[in-house]
């Protein structure tokens, strides 16, 4: 007799394929864990899409914000001008330094990329990029180059040495 495998005997399988197929169902039964928003497909339309929350917790903070007078509340507020104010000065003060620091740099003559290259001469720059024919003009070895009109002279001691021989 054959032995059933693990998931046959816990129904595994069939458990999974059934809560798949009620998974939509499933999830309407308690609404405070869904919520929707409008979010964009592959194409840019726009689509309703559904995400799983936590439910909003029942908590007293909402019966302690009622009972915040006005005067805590325009403390509240106060407080976080203050510090928004000295964030944002902390910010400007912050960026007038680094400004500063690099004008100071620009004047000194360092650059983001390092110093500034120096530009070349015509001069300068003809010595260094040499055309073809600059560099072919420098001979190599001490000999005679290979081809070269023979003189008179020459022909005079080639004829007489071929005469004695």
């Amino acid at each position: 007799m054959r032995k059933k495998a693990k998931t046959e005997v816990w129904m595994i399988e069939q458990m999974l394929d059934w809560i798949e197929a009620q998974f939509g169902e499933l999830l309407k039964l308690v609404p405070s864990y869904i919520d929707s928003y409008i979010g964009c497909d592959d194409m840019g339309a726009s689509c309703r899409r559904y995400t799983l929350v936590a439910p909003a917790e029942e908590n007293n903070e909402e019966e302690d914000e009622e009972n915040i007078d006005e005067e805590e509340q325009e403390r509240r507020v106060q407080e976080y001008l203050e510090r928004e104010k000295a964030r944002v000065e902390a910010e400007i003060e912050e960026k007038f330094k680094f400004d500063e620091e690099r004008r100071k740099a620009a004047l000194a003559g360092v650059h983001e990329d390092g110093p500034k290259a120096r530009q070349l001469s015509k001069k300068e720059l003809a010595e260094i990029n040499k055309s073809r024919k600059e560099r072919s003009g420098h001979r190599w070895r001490k000999t005679g180059p290979k081809a070269h009109k023979p003189t008179k002279e020459e022909e005079d001691k080639s004829k007489k040495d071929g005469k004695k021989k």
